[in-house]
C-alpha cells in the first residue's frame, strides 16, 4: 500500500482562500500578542516573544560567532535565515515571522489534503495562541516541508526534534540526494565558521532547555510504549513513502518538545485525518480552559 502523493502546489482558488485564512489569522495573533507583550509579567504571568527578544531577533550582530548569541544552540545557518526579519523593528519582525509562519502552513496543509475548513480551524486552535504568544523558529522547519525535499536538510536541521521523521518518507533517490547536500551543508559550515561544533555543545550546556510543559509522546506515555509506536509509525512511513507519517513518528523518539512546536503536526493531522484533528481541536479547547480556569482561579478544582 503507498502513501497519498502530496498535492502540487498550484494556483487554485482552494490555496488562495487557504492562504487569506492564513494571513488574516497571523494579523489577529499578533494583534493579540502585541497587546499581551505591554502586559506585566506579574499580571499576565505569560513571557510573551521572550525567546525573540532575548535571542532570535539579536542574530544580525553574532554571524561571525553564533555561540556568542546568548540562548542560542541551533545550528550556526539558522543566523542567516533569520537576519532579514531581524533586521526589522522588533514588532515588525514578529508580524513577518508569523506571516511566514502561517502562510507556510496553510500551503503545507493543503499539499497534504487539507482545505479551508482544516487550516481555519488548526490557526484557531489552542495550539496556535500558544505559538502567537511563545513564537520561536519553528517556521523554519514548516519551510523544509515546501522545498524539494533533497535541499531541506538546511530548513529541518534548525529544529531537528521537530519534523527530521519527515526523511524516513523519502524515495531511496531522495534521501541520497539529501544527504549530499547535507554534506555539503556541513563542509560550507566548518569553512565559514571553523570548528562550530564544540562550540555548540559548550552552549547547548551553558543554555539548558528550560522545560515547562512538555507533550512528547514519551513524557506522556513512557518511554516503552513511545519507542514501539515510533518504529511501527516509522515502519509504515519508510514501507510506504509516508512524509506525514514519517514527521508524526519521528516526535515518538524525542525526549521533548513544547507545545508551541506542534503546530505542524496538529496540521498535519488535520490534513490527513480531518475528523480525528476536529476532534481534537474541541478537546483541546476543553482542556485548555478548563486549565485556565484553575491556574487563574476561576474555579476552585474540578468534581469528582
Amino acid at each position: 500500500m503507498t502513501a497519498r502523493a502530496p498535492l502540487p502546489l498550484s494556483n487554485t482558488p482552494t490555496l488562495r482562500h487557504m492562504l487569506l485564512i492564513a494571513g488574516g489569522a497571523a494579523l489577529i495573533w499578533w494583534i493579540i500578542g502585541v497587546l499581551l507583550y505591554g502586559v506585566p509579567y506579574e499580571e499576565s504571568r505569560i513571557y510573551v516573544w521572550g525567546d525573540q527578544a532575548w535571542t532570535f531577533t539579536k542574530a544580525p550582530n553574532h554571524l561571525s560567532a553564533p555561540y556568542t548569541l546568548s540562548g542560542f544552540v541551533n545550528p550556526p545557518w539558522v543566523l542567516l535565515i533569520l537576519t532579514p526579519t531581524a533586521l526589522l523593528p522588533f514588532a515588525l519582525s514578529m508580524l513577518a515571522q508569523m506571516l511566514i509562519y502561517f502562510l507556510a502552513l496553510a500551503a503545507v496543509v493543503y499539499k497534504f489534503g487539507g482545505k479551508r475548513m482544516e487550516i481555519a480551524l488548526l490557526l484557531a486552535s489552542p495550539l496556535a495562541l500558544n505559538t502567537a504568544i511563545e513564537l520561536n523558529i519553528d517556521w523554519i522547519v514548516v519551510l523544509a516541508l515546501l522545498v524539494p525535499p533533497a535541499y531541506s536538510a538546511p530548513l529541518l536541521l534548525a529544529k531537528p526534534q521537530n519534523a527530521l521523521g519527515y526523511v524516513l518518507g523519502f524515495t531511496w533517490r531522495q534521501l541520497v540526494r539529501w544527504v549530499l547536500v547535507l554534506l555539503v551543508l556541513l563542509l560550507a559550515s566548518f569553512i565559514v565558521w571553523g570548528d562550530w561544533l564544540n562550540a555548540w555543545l559548550a552552549s547547548a550546556e551553558r543554555y539548558p532547555v528550560a522545560i515547562t510543559i512538555n507533550v512528547a509522546p514519551r513524557a506522556i506515555i513512557g518511554l516503552i510504549p513511545a519507542l514501539i509506536s515510533g518504529v511501527v509509525l516509522a515502519v509504515i512511513a519508510v514501507r510506504r513513502r509516508d512524509l506525514v507519517i514519517g514527521v508524526l513518528a519521528g516526535v515518538f523518539f524525542i525526549p521533548y518538545i513544547a507545545g508551541y512546536s506542534v503546530l505542524l503536526h496538529f496540521g498535519l493531522i488535520m490534513a490527513r485525518w480531518r475528523r480525528v484533528g476536529w476532534v481534537l481541536w474541541l478537546a483541546l479547547w476543553i482542556v485548555v480552559l478548563l486549565i485556565g480556569a484553575l491556574f487563574y482561579g476561576w474555579i476552585d478544582g474540578l468534581p469528582v
